[in-house]
């Protein structure tokens, strides 16, 4: 998503990988660093920081990574809602053209708010049910994605038997093998 941002601004594509490396590399000195004494002694960063700030000073370092935190939470809900919204407009194509709500300076359309605001609250339902709800869905979605794939692959294989293209392929396989060092040459 970054990459392709990029590219859409004008870069070419390895000039938006190098941006997108360089960018990663500088910002994993700190948090290699920062996270250091953690895996060393097993402490978490705010009692590390008591030994630079004090045990009051430590707040601040603390406060300051929660309002980081609330700003990638807020990336991540706009991210998540824009998919829905992508998805939803897809399934609803007049959700697309919802009238304004929010001001024309806000820069907002009503549909993308509107699931921001969904993806938003089942968000804030998962946190309410706690970590272990997590838990859960994680076995939702491995149940559910194994019987999905399981009925893709039938589905895939189905359809490759009944297609033209699989006979003539096993029809000419005996003309195109290849056996001994012959196998091996591209």
């Amino acid at each position: 998503m970054l990459a392709s941002s990029l590219i859409e601004g004008g870069m070419n594509w390895w000039q938006s990988i190098l941006t997108i490396f360089l960018g990663n590399t500088i910002v994993l000195i700190p948090m290699i660093l920062n996270g250091h004494a953690g895996a060393k002694y097993g402490i978490p960063f705010p009692v590390f920081a008591r030994s630079s700030f004090g045990t009051k000073g430590a707040n601040i370092p603390a406060i300051l990574r929660a309002i980081v935190a609330c700003g990638w939470f807020g990336i991540q809900t706009w991210i998540g809602g824009f998919a829905l919204y992508l998805m939803f407009a897809t399934w609803i194509p007049s959700l697309a053209q919802l009238p304004r709500i929010f001001p024309e300076s806000f820069g907002l359309e009503t549909g993308p708010a509107i699931c921001f605001f969904l993806f938003w609250l089942i968000n804030m339902y998962v946190v309410y049910l706690g970590v272990d709800s997590i838990k859960k869905l994680l076995v939702f979605k491995h149940t559910s994605f194994r019987s999905q794939h399981s009925l893709y692959c039938i589905g895939l294989f189905q359809k490759e038997m009944v297609s033209d293209r699989y006979y003539h392929n096993r029809i000419n396989f005996k003309h195109h093998r290849n056996s001994g060092i012959s196998f091996f040459r591209l």
